[in-house]
């Protein structure tokens, strides 16, 4: 009696008589000669280590994708925010002069201020809506001044900010957006500052800046996006905004991959609601300070992990100021988002401002433009579903079918 071969041999053979894999059948076919067998086999071990080969350089190719920006139109999606209009109180020499003279500030203190007193002589300078605001307008309808602007901190002064996500209204994720697009197509935020005994309050010192929404006004801010303040002017910044649009699998992609980072991306945020790459490099000189002094300035925002230093460390951290600006080390990507402005300003000399105002600030949106900017993935995962599909099917002629042939021949029709 002949001897049976062995089962999973059997089992094996079963398969590629019936695959619909080409030339998998010629293999085990009894009338084939031993040459023409050894032909397909060695054609089919060719075909299935290059499809291998390619398969594997493709998925390791989208593994490490990157991404790319593109400018696309946009008529019907048009919509801008306006900008973020901070007011800073800046810590240059004559607001240090202010500082220094803490006893004519309200501050008692016979000696050298403590922390304790040194934040609370910086808090006597910080902007306050209701002192420094007489009126705000939005497309000439008066809106509340105090439900737009809302304090932040920032090592570039002391700020009382509008439309920005770093200082939404606490329980308000959303605040007060003023926004133009296709349908209403002007967009005006005019802000009167008030006078006081005939001058700005806090004047010299006080400094305005432009920025978009996701942006922290901070030292390392582009001076182009300051605007200088002077009594009896009326300053005029026409704008126009490109905006940024992220596909899904930006979103979705480490920001590793991506190399840059959105702003609902926290993690390791010190002070900031959000995160935006001029804020991560400021939180990053707070790191440099507190490792070199146990403390930070009391320029920085405050947190409750990090102390504010006295006198004589403020003293040692201006000796080693170097060491705590670097920023070298840091680790910060990019912002993904944002709206990118472009400022026009005009500034004019002029009497004639409404109530007690001193100065007014118009902040002019000009009809948007019709394209758009565009983060998207060079490789999506449909796509290389596509490419190592079409890989299989040229090296081995096989779908997705011939793959599920497998478990049915080998585990399911093994009766034989």
């Amino acid at each position: 009696m002949e001897k049976r071969p062995p089962f999973l041999w059997r089992l094996f053979k079963q398969y590629l008589e019936n695959s619909s894999i080409h030339g998998f059948k010629y293999l085990v076919e009894p009338e084939r000669h031993w040459t023409e067998r050894l032909f397909w086999t060695i054609s089919c071990g060719a075909s299935i280590w290059a499809c291998g080969l390619m398969v594997i350089n493709t998925i390791t190719f989208a593994l490490s994708r990157d991404v790319s920006i593109t400018m696309g139109t946009n008529y019907l999606e048009y919509e801008a925010e306006i900008p973020a209009l901070h007011f800073c109180a800046d810590i240059n020499n004559q607001a240090i002069e202010t500082v220094l003279d803490y006893p004519q500030l309200g501050v008692k203190a016979e000696k050298i201020p403590t922390e304790e007193e040194l934040t609370e002589i910086m808090g006597l300078i910080q902007p306050r809506c209701g002192e420094l605001l007489e009126k705000c307008l939005w497309n000439d309808e008066e809106i509340d001044c105090c439900e737009l602007f809302f304090p932040l901190q920032s090592n570039s002064g002391l700020c009382l900010s509008s439309s920005s996500v770093q200082t939404m209204k606490p329980g308000n994720k959303t605040g007060l957006r003023l926004v133009m697009d296709h349908r209403k197509q002007e967009g005006r935020l005019t802000v009167l500052l008030k006078s006081k005994k005939g001058k700005l309050p806090a004047v010299g010192i006080l400094q305005a800046w432009l920025t978009n929404r996701y942006e922290y006004p901070t030292s390392e801010t582009s001076l182009d996006k300051r605007v200088e303040l002077k009594e009896r002017q009326l300053i005029v910044v026409d704008v126009t905004a490109v905006g940024m649009k992220n596909q899904r699998e930006v979103i979705e992609m480490p920001m590793s991959k991506r190399k840059c980072r959105m702003s609902s991306e926290t993690g390791g945020n010190l002070y900031m609601k959000r995160y935006n790459y001029n804020g991560c490099l400021m939180e990053h000189q707070m790191r440099n300070m507190h490792r070199m002094f146990g403390c930070i300035s009391h320029i920085f925002p405050r947190i409750p992990e990090m102390r504010v230093c006295n006198v004589s460390e403020l003293v040692a951290g201006y000796l080693f100021v170097q060491g705590v600006k670097s920023t070298s080390q840091a680790d910060c990507l990019p912002d993904c988002e944002g709206i990118v402005y472009d400022f026009s300003l005009n500034k004019y000399e002029t009497e004639n401002f409404t109530g007690g105002a001193l100065m007014q600030i118009e902040v002019n949106m000009l009809p948007g433009p019709s394209i758009q900017y565009e983060r998207y993935a060079t490789r999506s995962l449909l796509q290389v579903i596509i490419s190592v599909g079409s890989v299989v099917s040229l090296f081995m002629g096989a779908s997705l079918l011939s793959f599920i042939e497998i478990p049915y021949w080998l585990l399911i029709r093994t009766n034989i």
